[in-house]
């Protein structure tokens, strides 16, 4: 039954980073009506980019999925992957900008990254116990 909740909830986190990216990456994640234009470059810039971790995540995403539906032998695959949304949030609080750091979006993601994400790496190790040597 834990495994079973276990490969539900990542398969669901998986598939929705998935849609979520490929979301962003094809149709664009800001909109002109949110934010206010002050350079068509620079806003761009910041799109292109935004695209490419959209991307990133949707690809992350399909890992996760493709991981769980053979764990015992995707195990380390899914360990590195949590391992590096992990590495993330370490980034993120790099950016030093208490304002930043301190909204709502931010401080949730970081909280995901740091605590969520090794909570998920220490369950697969009591699931697939196979894991534990990975």
């Amino acid at each position: 039954m834990e495994r079973r909740l276990f490969l539900a909830l990542i398969a669901a986190i998986g598939l929705g980073s998935a849609i979520a990216g490929f979301r962003a990456s094809l149709l664009g994640p800001i909109s002109t009506e949110v934010v206010e234009v002050t350079s068509a470059t620079r806003f761009g810039i910041q799109d292109n980019h935004t695209r490419f971790y959209a991307a990133m995540w949707a690809g992350a995403g399909l890992l996760m999925v493709y991981a769980v539906l053979d764990l015992a032998e995707r195990a380390l695959l899914l360990h590195g992957a949590l391992f590096l949304f992990f590495v993330g949030g370490i980034g993120r609080l790099l950016h030093l900008d208490r304002a930043v750091l301190g909204t709502a979006e931010i401080a949730t993601a970081v909280a995901v990254e740091l605590l969520l994400w090794p909570v998920f790496a220490l369950w697969l190790r009591r699931v697939e116990p196979g894991a534990a040597a990975a």
